[in-house]
Order: C-alpha cells, then sequence, then structure tokens
C-alpha cells in the first residue's frame, strides 16, 4: 500500500491542540501514512509530555494560527498561520493532502487560492456521503463551498459527486438527481429548472428532481444542489441525528422497564449512533482542489481526526484527481459535445474617427495647457468624428467584430451608448439595417455600459434563448460636450468597439453589477443639452467602487488578485487607474492603459482597450474575464 504525507493543521478546531495532536498519532499507529503536525511546536510538544505520546514526529512550526471566527479573505495574509503552512506544503509538494478542524471559510480559501483549483472545473465543491436507510450512502454535493451557483456549476457538481461514488463508495455508474420541491420535471426554482435538461444531455446516470426525503431512504446515489441549500441540509441532518438519541434516552429514563428494554437494545442504538456521529466520518472533502483538502467538524475529537486522515488517504490511494479529471473530460467532449460549455467573447472589433484633437489643438481655443491635462488626466489625444455618425461608427466596428467571428449574421444586437442622435429608434435598430439579427435594442449605462451589455448577453446566452450577440458599445461625445468648458472638453472622445459573445468555453467567470441613484446629479445630460460633472466627487466614487467591484467579482470567481494576468479598467483618468491598481496591489505592468490616445469614450473604452491587449499579444486568445 502506497505511503502518503498529510499535512495536519494543528491550530484548527475547538479542542486544538490535544484533540488534533492526538488525532494525527492515532493516524500513525494504525493508517499507513506520514503525518506533517503544523502548528506551534511548543505547544504540541506540550500535548506529546501531556498524555505521553510518542514524540518522534515530524512537526513544522508556525507562529500563527486561524481563529474559528477569521474572516477568509484574512487568512491570505496571514502566511505564518499554521493553515497557510499547511496549504503550501501542498503547493510545494512537500505533502500530499491537508487535513483541518478550522475555519471552514478560512480552510476553503486556503484550498482555492493556495493548494490551487482544478483548472478543469469553475468551482470547488464539498460534497458529504450521508447514511441511507438501505445500509448505504448517499453523497451530497455541494454542501457549502458555494453559496451562489449556476446550471453549470450544478453539472459540474454532479460529475464530482458521481465519480466520488463510483471511486471512493465503489458504486457503479450511480444514480444521479437534483434536489427541489417535487419530483416531476418543471419543479424547482430557475436554477433547478435550467440544470435539468443540461443533466440530461450527459451520460451520466441522471434521474430527475430528488425531493428531500429521497436523501435518507436511498432512492439517489448521488444528490445536487447548490451549497446554501446544501450546507442547511447538512447542519439540519446533524443536529437531527443527536436530537433524536437524546429525545430517545430521555424517555428511556422515565420508565424501568424502558431501562431493561434499552439494555437489550443497546448494541443496536450504539451502532445507530456511529451512523450518525461525525466522529465516524471524520471529515468533508473540498472536491476541486488540486490536491485533497480535508474539513473536519470545529469539534472533531481525536477519533475524528484519525477518521479525517483516513479519507485523505483514500483519495489520495484512489487516484481521485485523476478520474475526476477523466469524467470532466468525458462528459463534456462527448456528451455534451460542447453544448453548454458556457459563455466566450469569440471576437472584438473596434472603430476609431481618423480626426484626431491633440492637447495642444485644444490650447488654442480655451484656457488650459498640454502640461495640464496630462498631469491631472494622462490624455494627451482624443480622436473626433466630424462627418461620421454614432451609427457608422457602430456598424464599422461591429463587422469588424463579425468577420474576425466568421459570422455574417448573429441572433441579437445590444449597442451601448449615452449618446445617441435621436431618441428612438434605437442605435441598435439602425446597426440591424447593416447587420442582419433577430432582435436589437439599446442600454444606456454611460461608462459602464459595454460591462452591463457583456452581463446582459451572457445571460441571454446561458438562459439558451439565443446562440450569438453582437454587443457594440459606442459613443459621439464631442456632440454633448460644450468645447468652451475646459473641465470636461478636455476629457472625452468618440469611437466604438464591438465583441461577438457566443456559447464557448466559459470565458466569463463572474460579474458584478450596481448602481446608486443619489449620485445622479454628479455626472448627466439634461435633454439637448451639455454634458455637465462634479469631477471631484466623481472621482472619489469612481476609485472607492471600482475598487469594491474588482475585489466583488474576483472573489466571485474563486480565484486571488495574484492571479488576475491584467486589469483592463474603463479609460477614464489616469489618476483613477493609478490609485485603483494601488489599492489592489497590482503592479501596473498588470494595468492596460490607453488613455493617452482616446481619452474618455464611455461605453467603448473597455473593448477598445480589449482589441489592442489582444493584437499587442498582451492577452491570448485562452483567457478568462472577470
Amino acid at each position: 500500500m502506497e505511503s502518503f504525507r498529510i499535512a495536519l493543521d494543528c491550530m484548527g478546531g475547538d479542542y486544538a491542540p490535544d484533540e488534533i495532536v492526538k488525532g494525527g498519532i492515532l493516524a500513525l499507529d494504525e493508517l499507513n501514512c506520514e503525518v506533517l503536525f503544523v502548528g506551534k511546536e511548543e505547544l504540541i510538544r506540550q500535548v506529546l509530555k501531556k498524555y505521553k505520546l510518542r514524540e518522534d514526529i515530524k512537526i513544522i512550526n508556525s507562529e500563527d494560527s486561524i481563529e474559528m471566527n477569521s474572516s477568509p479573505s484574512s487568512v491570505l495574509k496571514r502566511k505564518n498561520s499554521s493553515l497557510y503552512i499547511a496549504g503550501k506544503l501542498l503547493k510545494e509538494n512537500q505533502a500530499d493532502a491537508l487535513v483541518s478542524a478550522g475555519n471552514t471559510g478560512a480552510v476553503l480559501a486556503i484550498g482555492k487560492f493556495v493548494v490551487g483549483s482544478s483548472e478543469f472545473l469553475e468551482r470547488p465543491a464539498i460534497a458529504v456521503a450521508l447514511p441511507n436507510k438501505l445500509g448505504k450512502k448517499t453523497v451530497l454535493v455541494d454542501v457549502g463551498a458555494n453559496v451562489d451557483s449556476r446550471p453549470r456549476h450544478l453539472l459540474d457538481f454532479a460529475i464530482i459527486g458521481h465519480t466520488y461514488a463510483e471511486e471512493i463508495l465503489g458504486v457503479k455508474n450511480p444514480t444521479i438527481g437534483i434536489l427541489s420541491i417535487g419530483e416531476e420535471e418543471g419543479k424547482g426554482n430557475e436554477l433547478v429548472k435550467e440544470t435539468f435538461p443540461l443533466l440530461k444531455e450527459t451520460k451520466l446516470n441522471f434521474k430527475g428532481n430528488a425531493e428531500g426525503r429521497d436523501i435518507y431512504n436511498g432512492t439517489f446515489d448521488v444528490i445536487v444542489c447548490d451549497g446554501f441549500v446544501g450546507n442547511i441540509v447538512l447542519k439540519a441532518s446533524e443536529s437531527l441525528g443527536m436530537a433524536l438519541i437524546d429525545m430517545i434516552k430521555e424517555e428511556v429514563m422515565k420508565r424501568k422497564i424502558s431501562k431493561l428494554g434499552a439494555f437489550l437494545m443497546k448494541p443496536a442504538i450504539n451502532a445507530f449512533k456511529r451512523k450518525v456521529d461525525f466522529e465516524e466520518y471524520g471529515g468533508t472533502p473540498l472536491l476541486g482542489a488540486k490536491k485533497p483538502v480535508i474539513i473536519t467538524h470545529g469539534r472533531a475529537n481525536a477519533k475524528a481526526i484519525k477518521n479525517a486522515i483516513k479519507i485523505a488517504r483514500a483519495f489520495l490511494s484512489h487516484h481521485f484527481n485523476e478520474r475526476m479529471k477523466e469524467n470532466f473530460s468525458k462528459i463534456y467532449r462527448t456528451s455534451l459535445k460542447g453544448a453548454i460549455m458556457g459563455v466566450s467573447i469569440k471576437s472584438i472589433g473596434i472603430y476609431v474617427p481618423s480626426h484626431v484633437v491633440t492637447n495642444e489643438d485644444l490650447e488654442k481655443n480655451i484656457d488650459t495647457s498640454d502640461e495640464w491635462i496630462t498631469t491631472r488626466t494622462g490624455i494627451k489625444r482624443r480622436h473626433i468624428a466630424k462627418d461620421e455618425s454614432i451609427y457608422d461608427m457602430a456598424v464599422k466596428a461591429g463587422k469588424m467584430a463579425l468577420e474576425k467571428a466568421g459570422l455574417e449574421e448573429v441572433d441579437l444586437i445590444i449597442v451601448a451608448t449615452l449618446s445617441p442622435e435621436m431618441l428612438f429608434p434605437a442605435v441598435a435598430c439602425a446597426v440591424q439595417q447593416h447587420i442582419k439579427s433577430r432582435f436589437a435594442f439599446d442600454i444606456s449605462a454611460a461608462c459602464s455600459g459595454f460591462l452591463y451589455g457583456l452581463d446582459i448577453a451572457k445571460s441571454y446566452i446561458e438562459s439558451s434563448n439565443v446562440n450569438s450577440i453582437l454587443l457594440i458599445g459606442v459613443e459621439k461625445l464631442s456632440s454633448i460636450v460644450d468645447w468652451t468648458d475646459r473641465s470636461t472638453c478636455v476629457l472625452f472622445g468618440d469611437g466604438a468597439g464591438a465583441a461577438v459573445i457566443t456559447k464557448g468555453e466559459g470565458d466569463i467567470l463572474s460579474s458584478v453589477m450596481f448602481s446608486d441613484g443619489k449620485y445622479k446629479d454628479l455626472l448627466y445630460a439634461e435633454k439637448c443639452g451639455f454634458l455637465k460633472m462634479n469631477g471631484k466627487e466623481v472621482f472619489k466614487y469612481a476609485v472607492r467602487n471600482m475598487e469594491a467591484a474588482c475585489r466583488m467579482a474576483i472573489e466571485k470567481a474563486g480565484v486571488s488578485i495574484d492571479e488576475i494576468s491584467l486589469v483592463i479598467p474603463h479609460q477614464a483618468n489616469i489618476r483613477i487607474i493609478n490609485s485603483l491598481a494601488q489599492k489592489l496591489g497590482v503592479p501596473s505592468s498588470k494595468v492596460y492603459v490607453n488613455i493617452q490616445e482616446y481619452a474618455n469614450t464611455s461605453a467603448a473604452s473597455i473593448p477598445i482597450a480589449m482589441y489592442e491587449a489582444f493584437e499587442k499579444g498582451i492577452l491570448k486568445r485562452k483567457i478568462k474575464f472577470y
């Protein structure tokens, strides 16, 4: 039998380090594995002496420990903590698996960002094998790693659960259900309804909706759900099992004859207790980390820790991650035939007017200077549409994107703009005269317009209503700025950027959208009027909220800031961009800037920057977006 190295976080859990260390010693004595005791060495030595345990163990010292109430994000900064060090041992191939009874959120963070997530799935999940009345086990996944899930995630969870049941529990061709409020197809919330047909398309042994009662009656071998629901089910199950035992004990103690009956039933009662006792199961695996990470109960005692290490060893000996990767490849490449791989940006095209207005040109007409504009904004030039309409620019950018995608038409055209030349019809409908689509509409979300459009396009693709979308961000801001107002006219330019959005390999991992109406007077343009802006307040709002949105999108995608290859911010002001980079802790080499050439083109700014980054080779075609 192979011998594996298990990194044991000795400082995590309610009974650390005593019970954790004792459990590690039990594993050393009873299991064929090497245990690396990670924690404060002085405290670990005290435990060994206190309980007269063997002292020939390997201890990796840590100066810090993660409290049970610590935020998941803080653990990534505490690199001297036992949990972080244990995760790093896996990353550096000095250990094969990690076991911790510590803060679940913190262990998840270490599993995702230090150990690292497997490249073949979007999000890791936590699975638990629950006992059922047939004397077997039902795998429930996810039970807490992902509070908000999408259909693609539940499909991934099904593949994870299938592999768990097959490899660890020895169930051949396990049956799979999706947790819902009724067994009939069509029952459930939108997530369940959208996931159901995806699971039907696979070669998994999908049997339909599972109701709550099916978790324990053995109807299904695997049941999938989002982590919010799964965690409630798990915690309720733990509580119910122990509550039943306590209630039975209470009733037994009321009558002498009951006590006699209980004595005779003691073996059966103990057997039942073992079935519902978390100590027997040890822990739950975080499936999708590059190496096994086992999360055991915060109240874990020595027995539970030993059994958690036993689970880690089982996952390693069955080469679980390799089998799971094979299953993902088989399901996605053969069964689904690429139909639900996700949403991708297939191509990007741009158009900017040839007429250029430099800072020196502006000096001739208004009270400003190249030095002032450059220092305050980073802008040197801006492209202005003299003889071109907003429709001309939108069509040219759209046709370039379509040509690069190898398409002549799309299902939907979305145009994001704040500077239409007419109130109606929509700019998108005018574009439809030149580019065929089934339907078209505009959105007005100012500088956020392209990202709003991307989120809308993603939702359309995921809902299977459309297969291809042309998203255009286009602005003719020169038509709504007062060219005698130096506080605004120096800032803006004209241009268009377009992207073809299709089903694909899932380039778009996450999005975060929000707005706040109380700031409507900071930046606005009245009907038939000029653009007005409170620059100082806009600056403060932008810096604060761009950072918050970035961090939320990164966290939602399940990655760390260090994994980000390039930040492409809206090109509004170089000081805003530099402040954002500083607050995120991202070096300037990872931030794309082209404001010096185009100024602020509002909804066109991000697609123009993306196009340039691709053309310059800074971004590769195989890229993920947040």
